[in-house]
This record gives structure tokens, sequence and C-alpha cells, in this order.
């Protein structure tokens, strides 16, 4: 795994954006490993140490905090300028370049987060470019957890304050001690063996008991009393089934000798009888409406012609009036004009002096004949009326022919088809009751149906209860068989509870004894790595040769090349650092994971010798990418020179006191 870029925005001393690119790019091997960043003391260092450990892990990266208090510090990592002013936003993004299965992957993990009423946090992950589509975004802080795991990163980010408590231990570091079985895997057996003891506390350890057995007999008898019971029903059930279908068939036989005897239409005469009166109260409807009809407008309906002939009259003489109307109108307006033109005033109005008296009169005269011929002279009084009507008396008058020309003539023929109808359907009605049979010869016939229906509702009767008495009993026997197999899957399941708990144990005790191997074996290997480590950065007169952790307390102690113990606070301080580092680079390799190492100030407490010794023998060989954070006290001249050779990259940081911000700039500190 590599650490490809590194941004940070408004984060701590940080005021807008920072990216800082930290992908190695080498032809070959890994001769370049350490990136440098240097700084004094408060210009942000540690802040680029904590950006990486949040961006990966949240709150997890800060302990066990409150969510109240993981907030109050998001809050506080906004960063502040020198005007007191904190921003609302901040985030921290880190790229990482990884393999798996064979296949290279680009992470971008962005941790972001607001301050406006309360602080709201956002976490968003891509690979390769794009959105993690496969996961829900509350699954993204696990995934990281996988990727880079909450217990490796402590033995990989790593503050100076972290090892100087270690160095400052006793061999008793229970922080130590934990991150060491999580390490191994030695706290996965520990958790399966309580595990297994929660399982066994939480099992009955009761075994099969005579009761359960007894239960069982009892339950496999009651099962055969409702057996033999089902059968008894059963059979009853089929003589009751065969009655009743004797039954039937002679209540069949005794409805057809009714029948034959003219029954039907004995059991119907009710039904015709009614029938017959309404077809009587329909027949004397129609009759009445009939006569009615013949009162008022249907004679007319005989005659269409004459009554046609007093609808074209009637219109003739409407014409004649309208005519006489407009003669009348005419008359008058041709009176009109013809005075207007025997008028001087008309004339001398009209042209003035332009015609002669003569030219006038020819003109009054060929206008007097125009006028004359535009108004016929008509005379009406040849033509007498013969019906002085109301436009109203027209309407009503026009209204009943129209009736009588077409709505009558139909509603009489409705009404005689249904009269007709009518006397049809009572002639047949009058045969059927002719049929009907004398009441003594029905009586004994219909009695002995009676007797027979009653007798076979009795049977009926008794079939329904015997069938539900079945139902009732077939239930019965099914409870009981479940309740049968219920017993006998308990008392199987003691059995297997009882293999299962003896199991159990066998598997505890198993996993005790693999534990205690495994312990053995590991801490072993662990402690093979670290006092490698811690050989080759320690010198050949020191008191410790190699170092062993305790398999129960993965305590920690140091050994002589006797073999005899060396008491740890007998090292002196740059000893003990020396130690402590080795101690942290040895878990790194017995992991057994890849990843990037992220040291602040690790040689604020050494001597000159022991910080040579890291500078040449740990920070080119600690990882594959180790980025060192420094001040200007512990990387001099000489020890840049010494660290040179393994340098890829270097960057400072640049603090401005005047507005209390932090900038990013190529290449190391002046020296």
């Amino acid at each position: 795994m590599f650490l490809k870029r590194l941004v940070v925005e408004n984060f701590g001393p940080f005021h807008g954006l920072h990216t800082v690119n930290l992908l190695i790019e080498q032809p070959t091997g890994n001769q370049h490993p350490v990136i440098l960043f240097g700084g004094r003391n408060g210009s942000g260092k540690t802040s680029l140490l904590d950006a990486i450990r949040l961006c990966l892990h949240g709150r997890h990266a800060l302990g066990n905090l409150r969510t109240a208090d993981y907030y109050d510090y998001l809050r506080h990592r906004i960063h502040q300028g020198s005007d007191g002013k904190r921003l609302l936003r901040s985030s921290v993004r880190l790229e990482i370049k990884t393999v798996e299965v064979g296949q290279k992957h680009i992470y971008e993990i962005t941790r972001s987060w607001r301050d406006a009423t309360k602080v709201a946090e956002k976490l968003e992950i891509s690979r390769n470019g794009e959105a993690l589509k496969e996961l829900y975004v509350d699954q993204y802080q696990a995934f990281l957890n996988e990727l880079v795991p909450l217990g490796l990163a402590e033995f990989f980010f790593i503050d100076g304050e972290r090892i100087q408590r270690l160095a400052e231990a006793n061999g008793s570091d229970q922080v130590v001690a934990d991150s060491v079985r999580s390490l191994l895997g030695l706290h996965l057996t520990s958790r399966l063996q309580a595990d297994i003891a929660i399982l066994m506390r939480s099992r009955d350890s009761s075994r099969p008991t005579e009761e359960a057995q007894a239960e069982i007999e009892a339950t496999r008898s009651r099962l055969k009393e409702v057996r033999d019971r089902i059968q008894e029903l059963k059979a009853e059930y089929r003589v009751a089934e065969d009655k009743s279908s004797s039954l039937e068939r002679a209540v069949e036989l005794q409805e057809q000798k009714i029948a034959s005897e003219g029954g039907d239409f004995a059991r119907r005469r009710e039904r015709l009888i009614k029938t017959q009166s309404t077809w009587e109260a329909t027949l004397q409807s129609c009759e009445t409406e009939l006569r009615e009809l013949s009162n008022d407008l249907l004679p007319f309906s005989l005659v269409p012609e004459l009554c046609e002939a007093v609808r074209q009259r009637v219109e003739e003489e409407t014409e004649a009036l309208r005519e006489e109307f407009a003669l009348s109108v005419l008359n008058t307006k041709q009176q009109e004009l013809l005075k207007t033109l025997n008028s001087s005033k008309f004339w001398e109005e009209t042209f003035g002096d332009t015609l002669t008296k003569k030219d006038r009169k020819s003109v009054t005269k060929a206008l007097q004949c125009l006028v004359k011929q535009v108004v016929p002279d008509v005379d009406h009084q040849d033509r007498p009326k013969v019906h002085d009507l109301s436009e109203r008396d027209k309407q009503i008058l026009f209204a009943t022919i129209e009736a009588v020309l077409t709505d009558i003539p139909r509603q009489a023929a409705q009404l005689i088809a249904t009269a007709e109808e009518a006397r049809q359907h009572l002639v047949k009605v009058e045969q059927d009751l002719q049929r009907v049979p004398k009441e003594e010869v029905l009586k004994p016939l219909v009695d002995e149906l009676g007797r027979l229906q009653e007798e076979l509702s009795d049977a009926r009767r008794e079939q329904m209860n015997l069938e539900a008495e079945l139902r009732r009993t077939n239930m019965e026997q099914e409870d009981i068989e479940r309740s049968r197999k219920r017993t006998i899957e308990r008392q199987l399941h003691l059995e297997q509870k009882a293999k299962a708990m003896a199991l159990a144990a066998k598997v505890r005790s198993a996993l005790h004894s693999y534990e205690q191997e495994l312990t053995i074996a590991r801490v072993a290997h662990l402690a093979e790595c670290v006092t490698e480590c811690y050989r080759q950065l320690a010198h050949k007169e020191s008191l410790c040769s190699h170092v062993r952790f305790d398999p129960k307390t993965l305590a920690i102690s140091l050994f002589d090349d006797q073999g005899h113990v060396v008491y740890r606070p007998l090292l002196s301080a740059g000893e003990k650092q020396i130690l402590a580092i080795a101690i942290l680079w040895g878990l790194g390799r017995a992991s057994g994971r890849e990843l990037p190492i992220v040291i602040d100030t690790p040689l604020a407490r050494l001597d000159a010798e022991h910080r040579g010794r890291l500078l040449s023998s740990y920070f080119p060989h600690a990882s594959h990418q180790v980025i060192l954070l420094s001040t200007d006290s512990e990387i001099t001249d000489k020890g840049l020179e010494a660290l040179n050779p393994s340098i890829a990259k270097a960057f400072h940081l640049q603090f401005d006191p005047g507005h209390g911000r932090t900038t990013i700039e190529e290449g190391y500190l002046p020296v």
C-alpha cells in the first residue's frame, strides 16, 4: 500500500486547500522510501499525522470518545485565523494505492465536516474514480477498518509521545499487550473459548428423563384410542350415507308418481291463478285505453286525408294574411312617395334650377309608372277566410294533427298487440288450470312424499353430525401426533445437546491447548522480529542482545548475551527510545502487512549517536514508504546528509505568525 496524495482544507494551522503529492516514482527497487517533512514546533507536523489518522478511522482514531466530545474535537480542528474567527468547513482527503488479488486500485477517501448549528460529518470513498456502489454509506467506515485495521495503525502511524510512553514502560504496557494479541490473531482463540463457555452455560444440561418417556407412552396409547374411534365413525358414516341415498331415491320416485297424476299442475295452481289475474288486468287496461282513444282523437286517424287538407287550408290562409299585410305597408309607402314627387320643394332641394318644369313632369310621370309596377294591384276580397285562428290556436291545431297522423295510430297498434298477447296467455292458463287433478287424488301421494322427505332430513342431519364428529376426531388425532412428535424431538434434542456439550468441552480443551501452542509459536516469531530490529538499531556494546515476550502476559523481557535478564530501568534514555522503536518496527514486520509508516518527531529525545543509527538503519529500511515528520533540531545538516540517499521527496512547513497559518513548500528546512 502507498499513500499517494494528502489534501487538507482549513485543517488545524492550514488555511485553504493544501495538496501534498506523496507518490514515490522510482524506476526499479525501493532505494528512496523516505518522504521528509520539516517544520518548527507548532507549524503543523502533528496535524498532518492527525489528518491521516482522522481520515482513515474517524472517531476511532481518538480512542473511546463520546460523540459529543468527538464533534467538539472536529469543531476545534477547523482552522482559526489570527483574528480569532473560525471557518465553517474543513476536510481531509487521502488517496491510497493498493494491490488486491493482483489488481491495482486507487482509493480516494474524503472526510469533511461543517460547523453550523451542530457539527455535521460526511465520509466519501471512491475506487478508481467511481463510488463504491456495492456498499451503503453507513458501511464505509467498516470498509476502511478492513482496509487499514485500527489495531495495526498504531504500529505504522506513530507519534513521538507513543514512542516515549513505550520507552518509559517497564515491560508491562497493557496497550501493547492487547495490540499484540489482536495483531497475532491470539484474541480470536480467546474469544472462541469465551463464546463456547457462554454457549455451555446457556444450554440446559438436563438429560432425557423418565417423565419424557412416560409422556411418549401415554401419547401413543391415546393415539391408538383416537384411531380406533375414527374407524368406528367412518363405518357409521357409511351406513348413514347409504340410508340417505336410499331415501333420496324414494323421494325421487314419489315425486315422479305425483307428477304423473298431474301433481305438477297442482303445485302450480296458485301461481297459475295469480298469472291469470295479471293477464286479465292487462287486457282490461288495454281495452280501457283503446276506448279512451276512440272517444278522443283516434277517429281522426281514420281520415288522414281530411286532416292534411285542414292543415294545408290553414297554412294557405296564413300566407294570404301575410301578403295582405305586406301590400298594405307597400301601398302606404307608395302614397308617401307619390306625394313627395308632386312636391315642388323636393325638386328644388334635390336638383335646384337644373330641371325645367317640362323635364320635371316627364321625370315625375316616369317614376310614378315605376312605383305602380312595384306595388301590384291585388284584391283579396275574392278569397274568403274559413278559419280565423290566432297564432297560438294554429300551433295547437298543427300539433294535434301531427299526433293524429303519427303518435295516435302507433299507440293504438301497441295497445291492440298487448291485448292480443294477454288473450293468448289467458287461453293457455285456462288450459293448465283444467289439468289440475282433484285434491282427494293427490293428498295420499303428497302425504307419503312429506313422510319420506322428513326421514331424509333426519338421515342427512345424522350424516352431518357424524361428519362433524369425524372432523373433530381427525383434528384431535393430528394434535396428538404433533404433541408426540414434539416430545420425541425434545427427547432427541436433549440427547443431541448432551452430545454437543461433551463435544464443546472437548473443543474448548483443544482450543486452550491450541492457543497455548499458537501463542508460543507466534510470540517467539514476534520476539525474533523485535530482536532483529533492535540489533540493527542498537550498538554492539548494548546491555541487551535479544528480546522475549511472556506467552501469558505478553510482557517484554530483555536478555544479554549470557541469557541473563537485563533490568529495563538500567537502560539509558537513548536505549529505551531505540528499544521502543524496535518494538514498533518488529510488530509491524510480524503483522505481515505492507503498510507505509508515518512517524512524528522520533528523534527529539535521542543523542547524536542514536539519532545517527535511526537515520542510517531504521528510516531507510522501516517500510517501502516512510513519511518522516521532524523539527529543525532533530535533523541537522549532518543528519540530512546521512539520510539524503534515501529521501525521495522533501517538504517544509512554513508558519506565518502574522496570519496564524502554515503553508507547505517543497524542499527541506534550510539548515
